[in-house]
């Protein structure tokens, strides 16, 4: 079966730091984050691997920041109208990023996003994993039997997204490869949803 994580308060809930401080080996997988967006900051040691991320209610799904040896693997980030905002600024995904303030002058470093799904069509989910590696592959799979279980009722277009990585300052050492951004562009209705990148470093 599948591990759902399910927000039935129809506000944004976060899964997040209940301190602040740095923490060590931290890991999230194999679950379904309905709802749920995940910030965590100053973790070293952190795997995000195999979740499935929908009906997100914040901007950022995943937002991490000043973390250490970051693995983020075998992951899905679904997001569909009901869930979406016009413009570019809310439709996104991940953020990775230090600090740069005039207390904080922290780098976010050693980190891996590979093997990720940004955004699908229900419909065609046969055929994006036939095109995946293994890790991502998997998780196409547990989504799919969740979806004809009915743990999981999603509508066929969930991929109005404008951005799947963003990082805005203080990053290094980061490999970014093998992920699959479905741009929304052949969609019904875009909705007012604006484009961004599908990979935005500055």
């Amino acid at each position: 079966g599948a591990t759902i994580l399910h927000n039935a308060t129809g506000t944004p809930i976060q899964l997040t730091d209940t301190t602040y401080g740095t923490k060590t080996n931290v890991r999230l997988q194999n679950i379904a984050f309905d709802g749920i967006n995940v910030t965590l900051k100053l973790t070293n040691q952190l795997t995000l691997a195999n979740n499935i991320f929908y009906n997100p209610l914040k901007g950022f799904v995943v937002n991490l920041n000043a973390d250490i040896g970051v693995k983020i693997s075998g992951n899905i980030f679904m997001r569909d109208t009901a869930h979406m905002q016009p413009g570019i600024d809310f439709n996104r995904a991940i953020y990775i990023g230090g600090y740069s303030t005039p207390s904080r002058f922290q780098y976010m470093s050693d980190v891996d996003i590979v093997d990720n799904l940004f955004g699908l069509k229900v419909t065609e989910l046969d055929a994006i994993k036939s095109t995946s590696r293994s890790d991502l592959a998997a998780t196409i799979t547990r989504l799919q039997t969740a979806i004809e279980a009915g743990a999981i009722s999603v509508p066929n277009e969930q991929n109005y997204l404008s951005t799947g990585v963003n990082s805005f300052n203080m990053l290094k050492d980061v490999t970014v490869q093998h992920n699959f951004f479905y741009s929304p562009y052949d969609n019904e209705n875009l909705n007012g949803l604006g484009g961004d990148h599908a990979i935005y470093f500055r």
